[in-house]
């Protein structure tokens, strides 16, 4: 059946004696706490976090909707005039506050331990930093090494006998150094449905009142170009460029590139009332008569991607896999309020 095979090569859980679905609090600069957010003595709530503006602690939220002080949010908490922070405004004016986003996947390092941090690319490695405090290599997808490759379809990501996690990635025993991805995803018992679209994942962030789901669109074979594994890998990278500062235009525009691949916007379109930004992953090729798009999802423009960057990564990589094993398809995200 249409997308059976990629739906559960990409989303399979693994079963592990773990609960996967965690809250992540984000800082006022867009970090990730790596300790508790905990309210010091002078009154304010901080936590020691990665990222940001890559100081070692930041100001935090202890529940969304509130500022750094536990003080209701008159309104939303975002960057404005110009800032780069985020704060809200309160009973006591502009206060700092941070985001508590609900984790729909879990990340382990190539040794097992629970990353705490984003995997994030860093020179050669996609890194977390896990809870022991180590900055350890991880995969930013799952059966995806810690370069950015794929696994090879029949030898997943795992320990194979040995005291970490690896995979091979090609027939001629190059192979790789990955870590464990477990997804909480709520796509059990989905139908497919007669136009052939598909629900391949629902996330509920009760936190930030907003349920998320990811629906897989079939594509023609011609309307997606099948990426090299240099090229796969080096779109990996690039995708794992869209954090919690990324700034998506909603006009034309190439937002990153590298040298063979480019994150391009390519435009909006309105459907049901919502205005849908068209993000596509191409390769800097002339198109020619062969297209040279290898992902595109849509999501809607009022989407934050302050709190929801990590669902458009998700999304992003899932259309690229399809691309790069076949049949291709396109992601759409669609947002309702709860």
């Amino acid at each position: 059946m249409f997308l059976r095979s990629i739906v559960g090569w990409l989303l399979t859980v693994a079963l592990l004696p773990l609960a996967l679905s965690r809250q992540v609090y984000t800082t006022s600069y867009g970090g990730t706490c790596t300790t508790a957010c905990k309210q010091s003595k002078t009154g304010y709530y901080w936590c020691e976090q990665k990222g940001g503006n890559y100081k070692w602690w930041d100001y935090c939220s202890p529940k969304e909707g509130y500022d750094s002080n536990y003080r209701p949010c008159l309104s939303g908490c975002q960057k404005i005039m110009g800032s780069k922070y985020e704060q809200c405004f309160t009973s006591e004016g502009w206060s700092k506050c941070g985001h508590v986003v609900e984790e729909f996947e879990s990340y382990y390092t190539s040794d097992n331990a629970l990353c705490v941090t984003d995997c994030m690319f860093d020179r050669e490695y996609f890194i977390c930093t896990d809870i022991r405090g180590k900055k350890q290599k991880c995969s930013p997808l799952k059966d995806v090494t810690a370069k950015g490759e794929t696994c090879r379809k029949d030898h997943p990501c795992d320990s194979h006998g040995n005291g970490y996690t690896w995979c091979y990635t090609s027939y001629n025993k190059d192979w790789g150094y990955c870590g464990k991805v477990l997804s909480d995803c709520e796509y059990h018992h989905r139908t497919i449905r007669a136009d052939g679209d598909k629900e391949i994942c629902r996330i509920t962030d009760r936190g930030n009142r907003r349920e998320l789901v990811l629906t897989a669109i079939p594509v023609p074979d011609t309307d997606f170009r099948r990426p090299l594994r240099v090229q796969y890998t080096e779109a990996s990278r690039l995708i794992n460029t869209i954090d919690a500062n990324f700034y998506f235009p909603n006009r034309i525009h190439t937002m990153a590139s590298s040298d063979d691949v480019r994150l391009d916007m390519q435009g909006s379109f309105q459907h049901d009332g919502v205005r849908y930004l068209n993000v596509q992953l191409q390769l800097n090729q002339p198109r020619g008569e062969r297209s040279t798009t290898i992902a595109q999802i849509l999501f809607p423009q009022d989407l934050d991607t302050v709190v929801f960057s990590r669902y458009i990564r998700r999304a992003l990589h899932t259309s690229m896999t399809s691309s790069y094993y076949r049949p291709p398809v396109k992601i759409i995200i669609t947002m309702n309020r709860i």
